[in-house]
C-alpha cells in the first residue's frame, strides 16, 4: 500500500539525505494542538492540504509516497484524531475535542491496533520513528502560482471522519495528482456536483476541466535515485 507525507521544499534536502524524520521539538502546524513529535504523520487522502499549510507563500509543495510494505509494521499507528472523533465522548478524557485529542495522542504508542482502522476511517494514519529512504519510492514537486485552482481544492477540506466518508475518492485522486500521477479532472469532483455544473453550463464546465488538466502537466516528478545520489 503506498501512503504519502505532504510538506514544503525547504526539507527537499534533508529528506533526500535522512528520510523523512519526525517532527522532532520544531513547531508544528497546528499550535493549539500539536501532533506527537517522535511520529511521522501518512495519509492516503489528504497530503496535498498538509503540503499546503506547510509551504510558505514562496515555498512549492512536496509530495512523498512511501511503501507501506517497507516500514515496520510495529511502528505504524493511528492518527490521534481518528481515535478521538470516533471514540464516544465520555470514553476519552476531556471536555472538549482538543483535550480529548491531546489525551489519546500521549497515549498514542499504546494504540498500535487501530492503526488499520484510522486509515479506513480517517485516511490518515503515523509511523513512530523515521522512514528510511528506501521506502520512499517518489518524490513530486508542485508550485502554488501554477497550480492555483488545485491548491483551492487541496485547502478545502476540514479532516474529519465525514468529509473522508463522503469525498474519499475526491481526495485520493487529488493526492494522486499531487503526486505527478495521470488523473481525470473530473474524478477531483464530487460526482454528483460534476454532472449539476456539467447541465448548466457544458462549455465552462469543460473549460475548468482542462484548466485543472493543464495544472496537474507543470507537476514535477523527481527522479529520487539521481537526487539522493546529489543530496549525500
Amino acid at each position: 500500500m503506498k501512503f504519502y507525507h505532504g510538506t514544503s521544499e525547504r526539507y527537499l534536502q534533508q529528506i533526500l539525505k535522512d528520510g523523512l524524520q519526525p517532527r522532532g521539538g520544531r513547531y508544528g502546524n497546528w499550535e493549539k494542538c500539536p501532533s506527537r513529535g517522535d511520529c511521522v504523520y501518512l495519509t492516503v487522502a489528504y497530503a496535498p492540504y498538509y503540503g499546503y499549510f506547510t509551504a510558505n507563500k514562496e515555498e512549492r509543495i512536496v509530495v512523498v509516497e512511501v511503501d507501506s510494505n517497507l516500514l515496520d509494521r510495529v511502528n505504524l499507528l493511528p492518527d490521534e484524531d481518528y481515535i478521538a472523533q470516533a471514540s464516544h465522548e465520555s470514553a476519552i478524557p476531556g471536555s472538549t475535542l482538543e483535550e480529548r485529542t491531546i489525551w489519546v495522542r500521549d497515549r498514542l504508542h499504546t494504540l498500535g491496533n487501530y492503526q488499520e482502522m484510522s486509515l479506513n476511517g480517517l485516511g490518515n494514519c503515523c509511523y513512530r520513528g523515521a522512514i528510511p529512504l528506501e521506502a520512499i519510492t517518489r518524490i513530486a514537486i508542485a508550485a502554488p502560482d501554477k497550480t492555483n485552482h488545485l491548491c483551492l481544492m487541496a485547502a478545502d477540506p476540514t479532516i474529519t471522519l465525514m468529509n473522508f466518508a463522503l469525498m474519499r475518492k475526491v481526495y485520493q485522486n487529488l493526492t494522486r495528482a499531487f503526486a505527478g500521477y495521470p488523473v481525470e479532472a473530473r474524478t477531483l469532483i464530487l460526482d454528483c456536483v460534476a454532472t449539476l455544473r456539467e447541465k448548466i453550463d457544458a462549455e465552462k464546465f469543460a473549460e475548468y476541466l482542462d484548466l485543472l488538466q493543464a495544472e496537474m502537466e507543470t507537476i514535477k516528478v523527481m527522479d529520487v535515485e539521481a537526487s539522493r545520489a546529489i543530496a549525500v
